[in-house]
């Protein structure tokens, strides 16, 4: 039904029940046809591998009722051949790894910049996070230049060759070769294709043979195998656990220059002789087989949804498209289905403003198959046409007077690392936010999102502020949905939950009352230092767009609450004390959590931009005293302090003890990992050293990354991590949410793990690893000075015994500790960070840096 001219959207109420009590096939066609498609061609795939295992197991029982206990030749073959497959996975797993990783630290950027500084400092990264720390080099794609600085020799001429297969962008394979001295390498050489699909350098990896051998071994299991390396001139034996002569049926291994062969063993070690050895051997393939065809579904997926992406862009951007054809065919039907509504779909046509389009609102995921249904009720799409402007004459906004060139400064300083920020009034003022407003919105624009998501904290001074954020951005022809007074996270939130997938926050989050910042997310991505002073860039040269934007308002507390009640389950109730430090969160955490079920005590939660009691920032133990006190006077099971935007997370225990995030990440990681195995979790360099043995303990894999929260979402996206965090506070749920950061959201994830114990949060907590540590230790250093100083460290620092990481600053680790030194990416100071195994071991590191800092900083003032 049409809505009426002036009606405002539906809310909540008797308009979603009504929705709810419409059939899944009313309600969600498109999403019903998508989802028969999956479970089809997830179906089809199962049935394949089911297949293949009952015949695996007939044949191992006609073995065993036969009694033989010597394999022919040919079966002898089969069993090389599984093994032999298994070796290929894993070869093939270790060169998507180098590739990604690669990708993660920009290695193609700095090749087609020439950044000779940056590829040393990949290469050092890349030896230093990859397994079996191998050597690492990474050349321009002119391997004429290579051998004409080449040494010469075997070896040399052996991986000239591979580097000659891998510029023709092949695939080259594995090889092991003997290094001058006679140690041997596996050799892995890898072309780095940028986006126009040129190889714009390669990548070599030369892991030492023990990473071989650890590879095999564990894939052997006992049995007896062999592999060697063939070459024109002959080979060698790579690895062997029985007698070269028993070994037969020697097949080819995929990806490489080897072969392996098996010979049959006594007893259980054959593989095809007994159960227990097929689901040693055989099932583990299986499950490869599985993984990989899930792997190829989630690709062709990928490609089709962006496919009909397009189709319905098309669809309601000009009321008609064309049919595209799909890889997947249980999907083609869909799109058919898509092109055939093409004129019939109901509701308003989009409202005309130039390249503006309002999209129809978008899901979110389910926590669970067993919610769905009640999470699928479809939201109001905002309504431009029929929606007041809260007071905003769009006339103003287009008006001769504000689309001129900018009168107004913005100084290079209020680009910071991961956001804009200023003192309000002297460099970020109202005339400031409309420019950036009209900045934001252009380049929202330009990235093909015409409607922006805003929202602001609850400080002195925000509604000026926002309210020239709201005129600028509709000056440049943007829409806006306004959420009002809500969390960073919320922000985040809705630019996943609405129809729009770029949003700003206004807030000062946890810094002095008379400064405001602006968190800006843009199709999908948060911004960093070179986007956002991109933004300043357009400002400065007059590069904006102009139009006509409209404005709608847009409550979403509720949909955000019953979002994580839907997901997150409590198994017994908890004491929780709740101190958002007068900031934002308190406005939305306490009644959250009573909706969990938790009894809340609330301290400070009252909304007060003046921050009279303490400032917010969790990071500082000074401000999370009155915490500690107040779960000590009520025997709380545990407390949460939130910063001022309600995106950083700060937790004391049941006995009044301040947990450090990196120790909570790790109680975090055990539980996703326990569903998750393998999953890959990010933390920064200023983590505890036992994050990285944990998560290996629990099945996954550490990934440490610079500190930053948009830095760290950025290698969650890269590496497709479910779980990530930083000691700052920033905790990243992949599993069951969103990606981005979320203090509110991690605190109940942490309620839900607690409410699983029947012990006190300080009993669970002892049992995660603990060393004496320091809090994040600041120096402070003239503006525009504490980056040079990095740099002169980083070059002249000698700290005998340790090993260096320069992830992110220079990390010094050694087997009792680890110290560390980086530059701010917010204010002009100098931050460390100390962890040892004991308080003279915490000691004498700090000793050592004080020594190091002070030879190129003598004047700087330092606070350990």
């Amino acid at each position: 039904m049409a809505k009426k001219k002036g009606e405002a959207p539906p809310r909540k109420g008797a308009g979603s029940r009504q929705r709810k009590n419409k059939s899944a096939e009313e309600k969600e066609p498109c999403a019903n046809l998508t989802c028969g498609a999956l479970w089809a061609a997830t179906l089809q795939n199962i049935l394949v591998t089911a297949g293949v295992f009952v015949a695996i197991l007939w044949f191992s029982f006609v073995l065993i009722g036969a009694g033989q206990r010597d394999l022919d030749q040919r079966e002898i073959r089969s069993a090389a051949t599984i093994l032999a497959e298994g070796v290929a996975s894993r070869v093939s797993l270790y060169r998507q790894s180098l590739v990604q990783q690669a990708a993660a630290v920009g290695v193609i950027g700095q090749l087609e910049s020439d950044d000779q500084q940056g590829l040393a400092r990949s290469e050092a990264w890349l030896h230093e996070m990859l397994p079996g720390n191998p050597r690492v080099s990474i050349h321009p794609p002119d391997v004429d230049a290579i051998e004409r600085g080449s040494a010469g020799g075997n070896v040399g001429f052996a991986l000239l060759e591979m580097l000659r297969a891998a510029l023709n962008n092949q695939r080259v394979p594995v090889e092991v070769h003997a290094s001058e001295g006679g140690a041997r390498e596996v050799m892995f050489v890898e072309p780095l294709v940028d986006g126009d699909g040129e190889v714009a350098g390669l990548l070599h990896a030369a892991f030492p043979a023990a990473f071989l051998e650890s590879m095999i071994k564990g894939l052997a299991g006992g049995r007896n195998i062999s592999l060697r390396q063939t070459t024109e001139g002959g080979g060698w034996e790579l690895y062997s656990t029985g007698a070269a002569a028993d070994m037969k049926g020697f097949v080819a291994v995929p990806g490489s220059i080897w072969e392996l062969g098996y010979a049959a063993g006594e007893g259980a070690a054959a593989i095809p002789t007994t159960l227990t050895a097929l689901h040693g051997g055989g099932l583990a393939i299986i499950v490869v087989m599985m993984l990989i065809n899930l792997k190829r579904i989630r690709v062709k997926l990928a490609s089709d949804l962006t496919e009909l992406k397009s189709t319905i862009n098309e669809m309601l951007g000009k009321g008609g498209t064309q049919t595209r054809k799909l890889r997947m065919r249980e999907l083609q039907g869909l799109m058919e289905w898509f092109v055939k509504s093409a004129y019939v779909i109901p509701g308003e046509a989009p409202v005309s403003r130039g390249s503006a389009k309002i999209t129809a609102k978008r899901q979110p995921p389910p926590a669970s198959p067993a919610k769905e249904g009640r999470q699928g009720a479809q939201k109001p799409q905002p309504n431009f046409a029929s929606q007041p402007t809260e007071g905003i004459l769009v006339e103003e906004v287009a008006g001769e007077e504000e689309a001129a060139q900018p009168s107004v400064e913005l100084p290079a300083g209020i680009i910071g690392g991961y956001d804009i920020r200023g003192r309000i009034g002297d460099e970020l003022g109202r005339e400031a936010l409309f420019e950036l407003g009209r900045a934001i919105g252009s380049e929202s624009m330009h990235k093909h999102q015409d409607t922006v998501i805003i929202a602001n904290d609850g400080r002195a001074g925000s509604q000026e502020l926002v309210e020239a954020l709201h005129r600028g951005v509709m000056g440049s022809g943007c829409n806006l949905v306004d959420i009002g007074v809500a969390t960073t996270p919320m922000l985040y939130f809705a630019t996943h939950y609405l129809a729009s997938n770029s949003g700003v926050m206004l807030t000062g989050s946890d810094t002095e009352a008379d400064v405001a910042c602006l968190k800006v997310h843009i199709n999908g991505k948060v911004l960093s230092q070179a986007a956002l002073e991109k933004l300043r860039q357009r400002v400065l040269v007059g590069d904006l767009m102009e139009g006509e934007g409209q404005m709608v308002a847009q409550e979403l507390t509720a949909d955000y609450h019953e979002r994580i009640v839907d997901d997150v389950q409590i198994a017994r109730p908890l004491h929780v004390v709740i101190d958002a430090g007068n900031g934002v969160a308190g406005a939305i955490a306490p009644a959250l959590f009573r909706q969990l079920g938790c009894e809340v005590t609330e301290l400070y939660c009252d909304l007060d931009g003046t921050f009279p009691n303490h400032p917010p920032d969790p990071s500082d133990p000074l401000n999370l005293t009155p915490l500690v006190n107040k779960v000590r006077e009520v025997g709380a099971d545990i407390g949460f302090a939130f910063d001022g935007d309600g995106d950083r997370l700060g937790i004391v225990d049941s006995s009044g003890k301040i947990i450090w995030p990196d120790r909570v990440l790790i109680l975090l990681a055990r539980d996703v990992l326990a569903r998750q195995p393998g999953a890959d979790v990010v933390y920064d360099v200023k983590s505890t050293r036992h994050l990285a043995t944990e998560v290996l303990n629990a099945g996954g894999r550490p990934v440490m990354w610079k500190s930053g929260h948009s830095l760290i979402a950025e290698m969650m996206k890269q590496s497709d991590a479910l779980l990530g965090g930083e000691f700052s506070g920033h905790l990243f749920f992949k599993e069951r949410w969103y990606g981005f950061d979320d203090a509110i959201y991690a605190a109940a994830r942490l309620v839900e793990v607690l409410s699983l114990e029947g012990r006190s949060s300080a009993e669970v907590f002892q049992e995660v690893p603990e060393d004496f540590s320091t809090p994040e230790l600041v120096a402070t250093t003239p503006q525009g000075v504490n980056d040079k100083l990095m740099q002169m460290f980083s070059k002249r620092a000698k700290i005998p015994d340790a090993k260096l990481v320069t992830v992110d600053g220079v990390r010094a680790e050694f087997e009792d500790g680890w110290g560390l030194v980086r530059s701010s990416n917010v204010t002009p100071a100098l931050k460390f960070r100390f962890e040892a195994s004991t308080e003279e071991a915490l000691a004498r590191i700090q000793g050592l840096f004080r020594e190091q800092v002070k030879g190129v900083a003598p004047d700087v003032e330092l606070p350990f």
